[in-house]
């Protein structure tokens, strides 16, 4: 009777803690000499192959959607994105005391937000067209936003309307520091940088056509080993 209890729970077994559970009934019964060694040996041999079919069996994938796991979104081109990314991170419209506090993706976003904030006083675009922007995700988009917006750098006001479709929400910067950094030109600039190997080079040849020139007084006044003497300029003599 026990025996056959233990082979239908083996067989009905759901899970590899049910054929533990199982395994210890059995042994439990093996010792109080309700299981023969016979019975006892093909259970056994019951549990262990059970177990090879919980081993290699896969999880079963759900067949509603809603409760498959969430994939990864993906966009068209992950390198391009990637590549607007960090132009947008490294674009220098962020203060560097402001950027310590955010992440390349949302840096990337506030970026865009800057930009926008520096060319209209506002920036009124949708999530998912700053998302695009920056080469990031609708919901990095709103960490960023958030975090501003908790650090007091920036409101966000949603525009609801009774009865139709809410606008866009609109994002203003109220840190001080950053809008004095945009209003003085935010950002990096190309700098035209002297060339000094060619600034020295046309130093070299206007030195070199003077000192070429017959001009005897002049030569004696440059001499340093002449100072605090008197010269004829006319002749050049001392």
């Amino acid at each position: 009777m026990f025996t056959a209890q233990l082979e239908q729970a083996v067989a009905s077994a759901k899970s590899r803690p049910d054929l533990d559970h199982i395994s210890r009934l059995l042994w439990k019964g093996y010792g109080e000499g309700l299981v023969t060694d016979s019975a006892a040996e093909a259970i056994t041999t019951a549990i262990e192959a059970r177990r090879l079919v919980f081993g290699s069996r896969r999880p079963l994938q759900s067949s509603n959607p809603a409760l498959a796991a969430p994939k990864r979104p993906r966009t068209a081109n992950r390198q391009a994105s990637l590549e607007r990314r960090r132009k947008a991170a490294n674009s220098g419209l962020v203060p560097s005391r402001l950027a310590v506090h955010f992440t390349t993706g949302e840096l990337a976003v506030l970026a865009v937000v800057a930009g926008e904030v520096k060319r209209r006083g506002l920036c009124e675009w949708p999530l998912d067209r700053i998302a695009a922007l920056a080469g990031v995700c609708r919901t990095t988009v709103q960490n960023a936003l958030r975090q501003a917006k908790k650090l007091n750098l920036l409101t966000v006001t949603e525009r609801r309307y009774r009865g139709r479709a809410s606008g866009f929400n609109t994002v203003r910067i109220t840190d001080a520091l950053w809008l004095s950094w945009l209003r003085l030109g935010g950002g990096y600039k190309n700098l035209n940088t002297t060339n000094n190997r060619y600034r020295n080079s046309k130093e070299k040849d206007v030195q070199n056509d003077f000192c070429s020139t017959n001009v005897p007084s002049l030569m004696v006044h440059c001499s340093h080993s002449n100072r605090g003497t008197d010269y004829d300029d006319s002749s050049g003599i001392r």
